[in-house]
């Protein structure tokens, strides 16, 4: 998520925004020079258009909304599946991340004032 598309909500709510992505940048730079791996952030998260919200970690991305009162749940395996073809969301193997990264949307949801509702 870039900064431009998070000001309007942590404007809002007198959050702060995000580290840019030049800082990031600059800072994988300094890692990198000195020989030391730069594993940047853990988790981004994403609004997009009026309610599709999306978290990712370094394996896995969730991706949620709603359309004509219907809950979409998309959940992507980034290692085995980088362009996301298989949805997993209905993969029992997969409840443990599922589980992880909805609770994670939900913290931030909550945190920005998310006025989204699904």
């Amino acid at each position: 998520m870039t900064r431009s598309a998070t000001r309007p909500i942590c404007s809002r709510r007198s959050a702060s925004s995000p580290t840019s992505t030049s800082q990031t940048a600059t800072r994988a730079k300094a890692f990198y020079l000195r020989g030391e791996p730069f594993d940047g952030r853990e988790t981004i998260f994403s609004a997009y258009s009026r309610g599709q919200r999306m978290v990712r970690d370094r394996r896995h991305k969730l991706i949620e909304y709603c359309v004509e009162g219907v809950r979409t749940t998309q959940l992507f395996d980034l290692d085995a599946d980088p362009l996301e073809m298989r949805n997993l969301a209905d993969d029992p193997a997969e409840r443990g991340a599922l589980a992880r990264l909805r609770d994670e949307l939900r913290t931030w949801r909550a945190r920005v004032d998310d006025p989204v509702v699904w």
